[in-house]
């Protein structure tokens, strides 16, 4: 069989639709699945006003494969199909000991029919969407959801983000999708909840994360870049406001003990001993859990301090 006269590339809405866990059902089974799956489609179809002869659906034993004409708006796809969808399922799962469960995968673009099906660059990614691992993990991690909606980028920045009747763009979370030559990333929504589950593994972001904050001096502002002082650790605090735990700050070079004038003036320091946890040295200020203070023994020479002083921020 060649060609037909289908084969002019035209815009569609491309839908997956797959059972999960079909491969573990007898064939009695299967049967009871396959007529629900239809069912459910019909009713959705009915919902959002879609009429058959906008549609091309291909059976794929436990799922379809859909073409929806350009007649029908996404947002409506989007929004109101997948909302029937959704209370359609969980209606037929009420009287069953094991729920159907589907993952349907939404994606739009240039498709051409020929006499076995439909075939186009945007009919595959709609394939692997639905097929995807992060799909099944999603829905893996969501165990009372019948349903998990995976949208492509560009669907879900063309119609989804632009809201609608039932779209909720902000139920979506953006999630890593590699399957064969696919390396991307798609919007996934489980209908019934806020988010959906990030399975262990995904960033989860909505978007891809910027360059880390900075802090005034260039320098990485994270606690990593601080200095902890153990418990219990001597701190020095000069009256010129300087700090000898500065990291990197350059110190005043100190003439050695004999070559210093006998009467000249040593520069007053108050010398304190602090006790507490994870504190932070800041030039004279500690930051932290300061549980006390008391005076310090000062350096031959330098002069006493005249009161304790109190604790830092906390």
């Amino acid at each position: 069989m060649g060609v037909s006269v289908f084969d002019e590339a035209k815009h569609h809405l491309i839908l997956g639709l797959d059972v999960a866990g079909s491969g573990r059902l007898s064939d009695r089974a299967k049967l009871r699945m396959r007529g629900i799956v239809y069912d459910v489609l019909d009713e959705a179809f009915d919902a959002a006003r879609v009429l058959r002869d906008e549609t091309t659906v291909e059976d794929r034993g436990d799922g379809v494969l859909a073409a929806i004409g350009a007649g029908v708006p996404e947002e409506r796809m989007a929004g109101v199909w997948l909302d029937a969808v959704y209370r359609a399922v969980r209606e037929h799962n009420e009287p069953l000991r094991d729920p159907v469960r589907l993952r349907v995968a939404m994606h739009a673009g240039q498709v051409r029919r020929d006499g076995y099906g439909l075939v186009g660059t945007a009919v595959d990614l709609a394939c692997r969407l639905v097929d995807c691992d992060t799909a099944k993990a999603v829905l893996a991690a969501a165990p009372d959801a019948p349903l998990v909606m995976v949208a492509s980028s560009s669907l879900y920045d063309g119609v989804v983000r632009q809201g609608g009747p039932g779209v909720e763009p902000q139920a979506y979370a953006k999630l890593p999708v590699r399957a064969k030559e696919v390396d991307t990333f798609a919007w996934f929504r489980v209908p019934g909840m806020s988010q959906p589950p990030v399975p262990t593994g995904s960033t989860g972001s909505t978007e891809p994360p910027g360059p880390r904050k900075r802090s005034e001096d260039g320098g990485p502002d994270d606690q990593a870049s601080r200095t902890d002082a153990p418990r219990g650790a001597r701190a020095e605090s000069r009256d010129d406001g300087t700090d000898p735990r500065s990291a990197g700050a350059p110190q005043e070079e100190t003439p050695p003990a004999a070559s210093r004038r006998k009467d000249a003036p040593t520069a007053a320091r108050n010398v304190f001993n602090v006790v507490g946890t994870n504190m932070v040295f800041d030039r004279s200020t500690i930051h932290g859990g300061v549980f006390g203070t008391h005076p310090g023994s000062a350096p031959t020479g330098a002069a006493a301090p005249d009161e304790e002083l109190g604790g830092g921020d906390e």
